[in-house]
């Protein structure tokens, strides 16, 4: 059985979000492609939160519905925002699975959306779609990650510094783009 679901892991900056860009870049270009990219939000060149990008409005708004995660006041690290994840995710991702896309991404699955029951089930069901998925699993140890890593229906690869430029290809030959 094919494998629909490719979630990339790795250290920060690795270049995981690099090489599904590529893949989308060079295989998708013309086709339909879903989902959302977790993106900074900057303020005077300083990341002070992270905010989610519908792929198929491409709105690339910073506005309050669509901001995900936010330094905390004591700039150790970011707080996820639920209410962003159950309203504004799920409402992505179930356009996605409505829509008749060629890919779905999920960049990036993490911590933020702990608590967020409605969303993580929402990506639950877009990984039993048939749909093609492609993501990034941040490496980190919660319980939604490693279910979704543990799963039979999931390729999860580790990306590192030695690996990386052979990835998009892997994903190419085993997706036969």
């Amino acid at each position: 059985m094919a494998i629909n679901n490719i979630l990339l892991t790795g250290e920060i900056k690795v270049g995981k979000s690099t090489i599904i860009n590529s893949v989308i870049e060079h295989y998708y270009y013309d086709k339909k492609v879903s989902g959302f990219k977790t993106l900074p939000l900057y303020e005077e060149d300083i990341v002070k939160g992270y905010y989610i990008e519908d792929q198929l409005e491409k709105d690339s708004k910073k506005d309050k519905e669509n901001i995900v995660g936010v330094l905390s006041e004591q700039n150790k690290g970011c707080i996820g925002i639920v209410k962003t994840f159950e309203n504004r995710g799920v409402e992505i991702l179930q356009n996605a699975l409505k829509s008749n896309t060629d890919l779905i991404l999920l960049d990036e699955l993490g911590f933020f959306e702990s608590k967020a029951e409605k969303f993580k089930q929402t990506v639950i069901e877009v990984i039993e779609s048939e749909n093609r998925v492609i993501g990034v699993l941040k490496k980190k140890d919660t319980e939604f990650l490693n279910f979704i890593k543990e799963r039979d229906d999931v390729w999860v690869i580790d990306v590192d510094i030695e690996n990386r430029n052979d990835i998009e290809e892997q994903i190419r030959k085993y997706w036969e783009l």
